[in-house]
């Protein structure tokens, strides 16, 4: 089952022209970047025009090492093992588009 707010922020990037794409790697401990960039190379996007969504953080670590930016969300971890996403949020529906263009203009 998604996130609450990840079907509404699917279709408003869409709509906003921003490119998609899903991957999920198990197990959860493993930070290894491959899956973003994997992601990021089947969708044609420099890593560092990527933003990842996470909620763990080895997917946070592996969001780093593949350099991209992260916005994890607070509910599978606290907000304090989350601190090295570039954004911390506690749902996908306190995001706003602006925070993609910021960090991804950053």
């Amino acid at each position: 089952m998604p996130l609450p707010g990840a079907s509404f922020w699917l279709e408003e990037l869409r709509r906003a022209g921003f490119g998609q794409a899903l991957a999920t790697s198990i197990p959860r401990a493993n930070p290894e970047p491959e899956i973003f960039l994997l992601a990021a190379n089947a969708s044609g996007a420099f890593p560092d025009r990527c933003m990842v969504i996470e909620d763990m953080p080895a997917g946070v670590e592996a969001a780093r090492r593949a350099g991209m930016r992260c916005t994890a969300v607070t509910t599978s971890s606290p907000r304090e093992i989350l601190a090295e996403a570039d954004l911390v949020l506690d749902s996908l529906e306190d995001l706003a588009l602006h925070d993609f263009e910021a960090l991804l203009s950053s």
